[in-house]
């Protein structure tokens, strides 16, 4: 078999790529030469590969088995199961073990997604290394020359050589891989799906050691695309390198010049920005033809989130995850029904959904036992359940999940909780935050119960977080984290890009908000 046929596709922000991509898998398809298990589709996201999965269904009534991360497709071919990858328990573990703290669990393993985190401890800087480094595909020493030195911790190579002598013999202990393990065990192994087509997205985000496992799944391939665009990469953090995908050879290049998202306001605004890179191929990119609008000098207490999240959709992103929380305090006082992509919010869990069966039954209304059972969760148990109750409801809930029932019929309510909620004073059988139970009072007050059963149209997030995604209007602020300002004195292209990123979200508006710090992004 000769080398594969191979198409680079650049796609700007909603030029459609990835219905481009997937009209090559339907022609492919139609041609009578492939089956689904001939073709995979990889992503580094898995927003992105989720796009694709959902997308696969409308082009065949097939299972599509290497629709996947690039994580996901290394699991599936080492046969794993998820108690074998390091997740947040472990880490924990690991950090009691070895003296480190981590501020958050940065591995998403329900997910098979590495996620940017906040780097705030030893650790966090410790691990954050060790994956760096892994996937430039360097060893301790020469990646400690060349890593930007963290300045909040105390940082020499012998700690690095420490944290992955016992991270080592940890995994080693307990038989646990983490997500660097999965691409080396791969191409260790020489594992592949062996596609007849392979078709590679987010290319420019993909790290030198995860290109060697595209070069090991591409041998008895016939079709390779790589698609990317090197002005979105956003995880230069995990070594992700541009310039990689740039040089990728091809036998033909197509760009897609035709956003369907971005209005003209936004286009000149990020188009100036991007512009400024050297590190890009040139593109003739084309905005929509709405106008659009873009406004400068934004104080966050002064837009008009409330009109922006009644007429559509609204992003509020941040370069850091840190700086969320003052996006959530405007949200919460305003009563704005909001999901926070990056950290905790009520309508993620069961808070919202469990609010709004209390609040039924109070005013005596009837609920079905599937959604008795899902409030019964953030009851207590002492004083307001009869014993055993929650473990009955449980099975009637597997049996009946339809059944409708009012407080009355409530056999596991204890009078002083029937008492409560009679007199609307459920919010005390409750074990919500009293920041979170006033929050969802007043949603219910301005929108109705019904909002708290609807997915909010405004998110808050990292940019990190939306990539790929669209709204109406975006709300982006230009504060920085330390570590993130001084990347963007000493490299700035990589910082341009994430708020390249962050404004081509933008359907109709982008609101540039004023910086709150000195450390920020000038516009």
């Amino acid at each position: 078999m000769g080398p594969p046929f191979i198409l680079k596709v650049y796609g700007p922000p909603g030029t459609g790529k990835t219905s481009y991509l997937l009209s090559r898998v339907q022609e492919a398809l139609n041609s009578g030469q492939f089956q689904p298990e001939d073709i995979a589709f990889v992503a580094f996201t898995k927003a992105a590969a989720n796009e694709a999965i959902a997308r696969s269904r409308l082009i065949a009534d097939a299972e599509f088995p290497w629709f996947r991360t690039i994580h996901s497709a290394c699991f599936r071919l080492l046969g794993l199961h998820k108690g074998q990858v390091m997740d947040g328990k472990d880490w924990r573990a690991f950090g009691a073990q070895g003296g480190y703290d981590f501020s958050d669990e940065h591995h998403f393993i329900e997910e098979l997604e590495i996620r940017e985190s906040m780097l705030k401890t030893l650790g966090d800087s410790l691990r954050h290394f060790d994956q760096w480094r892994r996937n430039r595909m360097l060893g301790v020493d020469q990646g400690y020359k060349c890593f930007p030195r963290p300045r909040s911790v105390p940082w020499d190579l012998s700690l690095c050589r420490l944290f992955r002598s016992r991270l080592a013999d940890y995994k080693a202990a307990t038989s646990k891989v983490d997500f660097t393990d999965m691409i080396e065990m791969v191409l260790r192994e020489e594992l592949s799906p062996a596609p007849r087509m392979l078709v590679v997205d987010e290319g420019q985000d993909l790290s030198k050691l995860m290109w060697l496992v595209i070069d090991l799944w591409m041998q008895r391939t016939e079709r390779v695309i790589y698609a990317g665009d090197e002005d979105q990469c956003l995880y230069q953090w995990l070594s992700a390198e541009p310039k990689v995908f740039l040089d990728r050879p091809c036998d033909e290049e197509l760009v897609l010049g035709q956003s369907y998202r971005v209005p003209r306001a936004v286009h000149a605004f990020s188009q100036a920005l991007i512009q400024r890179n050297k590190v890009r191929h040139p593109k003739i990119y084309r905005p929509t033809s709405d106008p659009g609008y873009l406004l400068r000098g934004c104080e966050l207490t002064d837009l008009p989130i409330q009109e922006m999240a009644e007429v559509g959709t609204v992003f509020m992103l941040a370069r850091n995850i840190r700086f969320l929380d003052s996006y959530t305090e405007v949200l919460k006082r305003l009563a704005i029904p909001y999901e926070n992509l990056r950290g905790p919010s009520p309508f993620k869990g069961r808070a919202a959904k469990a609010y709004w069966v209390a609040h039924r039954l109070s005013k005596g209304h009837d609920v079905s036992i599937a959604e008795l059972n899902e409030m019964i969760h953030i009851v207590s148990s002492k004083p307001w359940l009869h014993w055993g109750y929650k473990t009955e409801l449980a099975g009637l809930a597997a049996s009946s999940p339809g059944a409708k029932i009012t407080l009355s019929m409530i056999s596991g309510f204890t009078p002083a909780t029937v008492d409560l909620f009679r007199h609307g004073r459920f919010e005390e059988a409750l074990q919500l935050p009293k920041e979170t139970v006033a929050y969802l009072s007043n949603v219910i007050k301005k929108w109705g119960p019904e909002t708290l059963l609807k997915k909010p149209k405004t998110l808050v997030g990292s940019v990190h977080s939306v990539k790929g995604a669209e709204a109406d209007n975006v709300i982006l602020s230009p504060d920085m984290a330390r570590a993130s300002f001084r990347e963007l004195l000493t490299d700035p292209e990589g910082e341009r890009r994430v708020f390249y990123v962050g404004a081509t979200r933008a359907r109709r508006g982008l609101w540039l908000l004023n910086p709150s710090q000195p450390e920020h992004y000038t516009w």
